[in-house]
């Protein structure tokens, strides 16, 4: 009887244990892909600064879109933006390569791709109220 009643917790600690491990695995991914907010930011400030042939203006607007991600509420903003930008700049690509057809297939790829990896960091920034 006893035998049995520590083979039951043995099994319910493995499959604890088990449970843990893919949570922290997938916050950990989850906190990694919270990055390309960041990146896509330098990236826009870079693209404003080079339109406006000005350092300044690359420097306070990427100081200030970094600051303004910091914001729950904006930084899942960004994230829908972004999505759609990503979607946008793939349909831009298929244009580019072999015109409407191939501009919905690159739109529909780069706006799901986008969509999953702005997801995971969506899914961060929730766990991180």
């Amino acid at each position: 009887m006893e035998n049995e009643k520590e083979l039951k917790e043995s099994a319910l600690t493995k499959q604890t244990i088990d449970e843990l491990r893919i949570n922290l695995e997938e916050a950990e991914v989850n906190k990694k892909n919270n990055s390309i907010l960041e990146w896509e930011v330098i990236i826009i400030s870079g693209v404003v600064g080079f339109l406006y042939k000005s350092w300044w203006i690359a420097g306070v607007s990427c100081i200030l879109l970094l600051l303004l991600t910091r914001m729950k509420f904006l930084r899942t903003f960004f994230c829908v933006v972004f999505t759609v930008a990503w979607a946008v700049i793939g349909y831009f690509c298929g244009l580019l390569v072999e015109g409407k057809p191939a501009a919905v297939v690159f739109a529909i790829i780069a706006g799901l791709f986008s969509l999953g990896i702005h997801i995971s960091a969506f899914k961060w920034i929730q766990s991180n109220k």
